[in-house]
């Protein structure tokens, strides 16, 4: 029905609104569509732009995962790796099992101790990547590991001639036949069994008089590389230098044993030219020389485990896009009794882009490996292993933490060296593998690595906690002192390691003629076993408790994280707080003053026993003479608290630098 006018009007019983377009100045630029259905075009450029950046923006309001989840997102990467590692490219089993061991603790420990939703999806997926580490290390283990370690210790023969019978090489890896040995590709045959088999007999150029016929006991091999008859093409059959080839070997292997299919194949080839084939004839992939088989197949391993670590790491986004789906957010939320946002803004890894001045309670609290920080323990466990690890720290620690990353970069170098090269020169001995050298890894390389470093990084930070601790200014003299201690006992260790590598090297190239490069390369696990073994002993090192926690022990950074997080319920803070005006008012019982000047002074809940009662006596002297000369007192110094209050003590804090608020 046309409208009044003759114009074109909607049809009867549709709103008039129906497949109209909007003008230009029909929506504000970056507004919502109109009601009615109407489709907004942009009239401009602006507009168009404007559009743009609030499409934009509202889709940045709806993803629930920001910047600072990638530490958390990156900690089930990190166990697949670990469980996927040891078992796909070590020998010794005894590795997988540490890192197996360490990567399901950590999994249930994550699941039991998580709060939110999306940190308890977060740890079920650490349990996952940890179970799929490990199913995709043994599957590579078996398909390329397990062959390459059974030729490499194979015996190799060569001038074999090939009239010889076979079962005097079974136990070979590698045949080398005498110099006028070739393939007749003539005789070769094809056998179909999915793939086309290839056999051909391996010959000597002299041929016997005698019509009768001769065993042949070795055949050249192949798939998919001849006809049904003759035409044999499997390898470099033209080359002169040839004169031989890997032994096939159904070793390991998840594919179909290949010598029963090639056994089937000369025995048809027999039949066709008759030729008599011995009970066990042995295969020969020609013109493949260990030189360059080995290498190949070791490739082949670390080909595998590279493009599996690569693809689970394109898995950490797709998590992020799954979590954000399912409206869960790991760090962007509000604060609530088991999340501190004001702790997640301190906690920062790596390189500090826009460096700031730190204060003292983080500084002190990093010193002390605080392990309760976020109220999340994936979180918590990704900051404190980023500060404590000592592979990982070197990149990942905290950019205000005392022990800094060119001190950590010092003692990784020293340790290292005295881990590869002992391990080397005592693996001639003891072997790359089984029991002893399992032994000459722990007791003789890991335990006095553990305790050398544990001494380094006390050492490191003496000048840090005489500043942080005992107030001392880092001009003072105790502070320079420290700080040439420091340097003089890490050039100390530089020469002694030093000497002990040159002793090494020297015994490694006298003892044998393998290359040194090859004999680290394949002693490098014991770097494997110090980079799991490191956070391993850490799930089971004792904590001792300290002030109002002395006579305690916990066990671990599960056990300290817990301790840690029930005190914070039970007081609201952890670690080294700054006094506040409250805490500052006078009177104050001596009892009260003394747990305050504690805690001002860096105490923290617990230390590591091994740091408290091995690495610092004199700082167990004095605090146990400290100690001792208060309990002559009552419990308090007479002289500071000497007249009506706590605050009337006479330049208790002489040592403390300016500007530095005490009690």
């Amino acid at each position: 029905m046309a409208a009044p006018g003759g114009a074109a009007g909607p049809a009867d019983g549709m709103d008039a609104s129906y497949g109209a377009v909007a003008g230009p100045g029909a929506m504000a630029p970056g507004g919502p569509p109109q009601a009615g259905g109407r489709i907004h075009l942009p009239g401009s450029a602006a507009e168009m732009k404007a559009m743009a950046g609030a499409a934009l923006k509202k889709a940045k309001a709806g993803l629930k995962v920001t910047l600072a989840d990638m530490p958390a997102l990156l900690v089930p990467w990190l166990l697949f790796c670990i469980c996927l590692l040891p078992v796909a490219m070590c020998e010794d089993m005894t590795l997988n099992y540490c890192a197996l061991g360490l990567c399901v603790t950590l999994g249930i420990g994550f699941l039991l101790l998580s709060y939110g939703r999306a940190w308890r999806t977060l740890a079920i997926t650490c349990l996952v990547a940890v179970a799929l580490g490990e199913f995709l290390g043994t599957y590579e283990r078996y398909k390329y590991l397990a062959p390459y370690f059974v030729y490499l210790r194979s015996p190799y023969y060569t001038d074999v001639l090939p009239v010889s019978m076979p079962s005097a090489y079974q136990d070979a890896g590698f045949l080398g036949f005498s110099a006028d040995t070739k393939v007749d590709p003539s005789l070769g045959l094809g056998y179909q069994s999915g793939d086309l088999w290839c056999v051909a007999p391996i010959v000597g150029l002299a041929r016997p008089e005698s019509r009768s016929p001769q065993p042949t006991g070795f055949w050249a091999v192949g798939k998919n590389c001849c006809q049904a008859r003759g035409q044999f093409q499997c390898g470099n059959l033209n080359s002169n230098q040839v004169h031989g080839g890997l032994v096939v070997m159904d070793v390991g292997s998840f594919d179909d044993a290949e010598i029963p299919t090639y056994r089937l194949a000369a025995k048809a080839a027999s039949k066709t030219y008759g030729l008599t084939v011995p009970a066990n004839p042995i295969f020969v992939k020609w013109s493949t020389a260990p030189e360059t088989a080995l290498p190949s197949m070791y490739g082949e391993a670390v080909d595998f485990v590279v493009m599996a670590v690569i693809i689970f790491f394109v898995i950490v986004p797709l998590m992020s896009v799954l979590l954000s789906c399912l409206d869960l957010a790991l760090t962007d939320r509000e604060d609530d009794e088991h999340w501190h946002a004001d702790k997640v803004r301190v906690m920062k890894f790596g390189i500090d882009i826009m460096p700031k001045k730190w204060d003292r309670e983080t500084q002190m609290d990093l010193m002390n490996n605080r392990c309760y920080w976020s109220g999340e323990i994936i979180y918590d466990y990704a900051f404190h292993i980023a500060n404590k690890h000592m592979y990982l720290g070197v990149l990942l620690a905290h950019p205000a933490h005392p022990y800094s990353k060119w001190e950590r970069l010092v003692v990784l170098i020293i340790v290292s060296l005295f881990i590869v090269f002992p391990v080397s020169a005592f693996s001639l001995k003891v072997g790359t593998s089984g029991g002893l050298h399992l032994v000459v890894i722990l007791f003789f390389v890991t335990l006095p690595r553990n305790l050398l470093k544990l001494y380094l990084v006390q050492i490191t930070q003496q000048d840090a906690v005489m500043e942080l601790e005992e107030g001392q200014h880092p001009d003072s003299a105790r502070c320079r002192q420290a700080l040439q201690w420091e340097i003089g006992f890490l050039a100390f260790c530089c020469l002694i390691c030093g000497l002990t590598v040159a002793i090494c090297v020297v015994y490694i190239q006298n003892a044998t003629t393998t290359p040194l490069g090859e004999v680290l390369r394949s002693n490098a696990d014991g770097l494997a076993f110090a980079f799991v073994l490191e956070p391993l002993i850490d799930l089971f090192v004792p904590f001792v408790g300290l002030d109002s926690y002395e006579g305690t022990w916990t066990l671990g950074f599960f056990g300290r994280w817990r301790r840690e997080r029930d005190y914070f319920a039970a007081t609201g803070s952890v670690g080294t707080k700054a006094p506040t005006e409250q805490q500052q008012q006078p009177p104050i019982d001596a009892a009260a003053a003394m747990r305050q000047l504690e805690a001002s002074r860096g105490r923290p809940l617990f230390r590591d026993a091994g740091t408290e009662i091995l690495l610092a006596p004199e700082a167990q002297f004095r605090h146990r003479s400290r100690r001792a000369k208060l309990g002559a007192y009552g419990g308090h110094d007479p002289t500071l608290f000497a007249g009506g209050g706590y605050r009337q003590a006479e330049a208790p804090f002489e040592n403390m630098p300016p500007g530095k608020m005490v009690y």
